[in-house]
């Protein structure tokens, strides 16, 4: 690697590099070593699909295909019709052979929630809160998916937001992701659902 730094006008001995001159802008002439620079960890999203659901009770994604594009973020604010709502993610519109455990943190306490679903979003039994919630989806096949999900209730129905953070998994293995289902047992819902996949950035 050569850097060159081009002073705007030539020292003398009235006229030193350290004195006002000094100040001028420099010119930089080079190319820094990008085959030595660690940018494997640098992630870009790129959207696949928005959609604005009003008063449906699922909302699919379709033409998907987890073992090429391998990781996915959804992020989805949502409104419910409901008290009671539990949101879930089916892969292929499947609901079998999956957990999830969810840490659920109030202002003064917290609790676990386990469930036999993929659960991304609750309207915590409140119809007038409001559920914005982010869940990586880890979806090659080989191994256990994973969805990472992290979850805000908010709204006139809650004085203090609720804050969960949940781990799930779907042991199936082998059984390519094409499409994803978001889902709610109970009710319907209204708002925003973004679906991105997550490409990695690698060094050139």
């Amino acid at each position: 690697m050569t850097l060159e730094i081009t002073h705007p006008e030539k020292p003398t001995e009235q006229d030193k590099i350290d004195d006002e001159d000094y100040m001028l802008p420099h010119h930089i002439d080079g190319v820094l070593p990008q085959s030595n620079m660690d940018i494997s960890g640098i992630e870009k999203l790129e959207l696949i699909e928005h959609k604005t659901p009003s008063a449906q009770s699922s909302v699919t994604f379709e033409n998907l295909n987890g073992d090429t594009d391998e990781k996915y973020l959804l992020i989805l604010d949502l409104g419910f019709d409901t008290s009671s709502n539990a949101l879930t993610l089916k892969p292929n519109n499947i609901a079998t052979d999956q957990k999830t455990s969810l840490i659920r943190v109030y202002y003064s306490s917290s609790s676990r929630t386990n469930a036999s679903d993929i659960r991304i979003g609750t309207s915590d039994s409140n119809k007038a809160n409001r559920c914005r919630s982010k869940t990586l989806i880890l979806a090659k096949t080989g191994n256990y998916r994973r969805f990472e999900t992290n979850i805000n209730i908010y709204g006139v129905g809650n004085t203090t937001p609720i804050n969960m953070w949940g781990w799930c998994q779907w042991s199936d293995t082998t059984t390519n992701i094409t499409s994803l289902v978001v889902d709610v047992g109970d009710g319907t819902f209204t708002g925003d659902i973004y679906l991105y996949r997550v490409k990695t950035v690698c060094p050139i």
